[in-house]
């Protein structure tokens, strides 16, 4: 029997099963359905902001980091990844302190600018950030999945797991996700450490793995290119991201306590650090096995397979099929919200809500049929969410009020222009462009801030 079928028959009834004992409060009230109740417990939040924090793409390209640019490389990486989800933990300290019984982001935009404007400029900000996070992640588990089984279709794979996250998020809502999350980003700490440890003394242990692993890839830590691709550009990207995705925001209301928030997010820091240290491990003993790296990419997955065998390789793409489903469960559930509670508000918000995840759902699968670069995806659409930075953290750390008009229109003429230019394909470097795209809408946020 084809691999990618037992992965997928695994996949179906362990999420249906997860599904049974969610409590009737959670799934047909909207305060259950989309903040849990505010109830939800912090090492589950934890789990489950890590695990919707790491896209299946992230996954990919430490490995590839892991091979190209060495420890130098893989080390800011890691640090850029982890620091930016424990940051967000005290801006929703600070944001929950502002609206405790808050939903969206774009409520509270609303709320603290009082501009139509700007929240529309939102509402389309997160719902396209939610396309693009399950765009995202089915792309990555497509690739991988295409490398074990050949044979099987990439458009079957896509839309089996595309449904089944869909229908297992409609019925539990934010529950569902935290209840899920935290399985999957369990089970792939363990996996990571356990796989990792296997491949490093199969390699000939620690210190022969680290050895050859510098001399193949003799990378400086101050190395500009790495300085600017994996420092520079990242925090800018990975912080657009954070900030635009509005299941971020539902984990932190989830808590419904001000005091847990920035322990949530330091616990979930040190566990997406413990799982990346073990992905690194298992990519870095690949310079001292007989084996040749074919794709950077899925140098993990030729280790597993040469060290453990296609039961290893077999268990590894199981989890990493169950981490797939994590970030899209919380992105379906952001977008849901986010329509529900502000745009289309009727006595039924979570029909809306279902009705806006089945659109996403459609909306990415349709993407990731057109099998766009993964790199693509997150310097194009990443770097349009930046637009977002200035006006939020402003919105969150100030309590000034200033006219937005200005800065509404600012916003709309950088975003087409910087989409312009990347359609256009213009040699203008992602983090030079990225930068202006920062740098302009907080130039007219300072000039209005010291106006008033």
């Amino acid at each position: 029997m084809d691999p990618i079928i037992i992965l997928l028959v695994i996949y179906v009834l362990t999420m249906g099963a997860l599904m049974v004992g969610i409590d009737k409060s959670f799934r047909t009230s909207k305060e259950g359905f989309m903040v849990s109740n505010r109830s939800a417990t912090p090492w589950q939040v934890a789990l489950s902001a890590a695990a919707s924090w790491t896209y299946i793409s992230v996954l990919i390209l430490n490995s590839r980091f892991t091979v190209e640019y060495g420890f130098a490389g893989v080390f800011w990486y890691t640090i850029v990844f982890v620091a930016v989800l424990v940051g967000f933990g005290y801006m929703g300290h600070t944001l929950i302190q502002r609206m405790p019984k808050g939903y969206t982001l774009n409520e509270y935009i609303n709320q603290r600018y009082n501009d139509k404007k700007m929240t529309v400029f939102y509402q389309v900000l997160q719902i396209a950030a939610a396309i693009y996070a399950v765009t995202a992640n089915l792309t990555g588990f497509g690739i991988i999945s295409e490398i074990i089984s050949e044979n099987f279709s990439y458009n079957t794979i896509i839309i089996v797991l595309g449904i089944t996250v869909l229908l297992y998020t409609m019925w539990g809502g934010i529950r569902a996700s935290h209840k899920t999350d935290a399985l999957q980003f369990g089970l792939l700490i363990l996996a990571c450490v356990v796989f990792g440890i296997w491949s490093v003394m199969a390699a000939g242990g620690p210190v022969i793995v680290f050895e050859n692993w510098n001399t193949a890839v003799p990378k400086s830590m101050a190395d500009p290119e790495i300085l600017k691709n994996l420092v520079g550009l990242l925090i800018l990207l990975y912080t657009a991201s954070i900030l635009a995705d509005n299941m971020h925001y539902q984990n932190v209301f989830s808590l419904g306590n001000k005091k847990k928030v920035i322990k949530t997010y330091w616990m979930s820091g040190a566990f997406l650090f413990v799982a990346y240290v073990g992905l690194t491990m298992i990519a870095a003993s690949a310079f001292s096995l007989p084996i040749e790296i074919t794709n950077p990419d899925n140098t993990y997955i030729q280790v597993i397979e040469h060290v453990i065998g296609p039961i290893g390789l077999l268990s590894f793409m199981l989890i990493i099929l169950f981490k797939c489903s994590s970030v899209m469960d919380s992105s379906l559930n952001g977008a849901g919200t986010v329509i529900a509670n502000d745009v289309i508000k009727t006595k039924n918000p979570l029909m809306i809500s279902r009705i806006t995840m089945a659109f996403v759902m459609i909306s990415a699968i349709f993407l990731t049929i057109m099998e766009i670069d993964l790199w693509v995806l997150l310097t194009t659409f990443g770097a349009l969410r930046i637009l977002a930075v200035a006006p939020t953290l402003y919105a969150v750390f100030s309590k000034n009020k200033i006219n937005t008009n200005l800065l509404f229109y600012t916003l709309v003429a950088v975003g087409i222009g910087a989409f312009t230019a990347m359609a256009l394909k213009l040699p203008i470097d992602r983090f030079y462009l990225s930068l202006i795209i920062l740098s302009i809408p907080t130039s007219v946020i300072v000039y209005k801030h010291y106006k008033n």
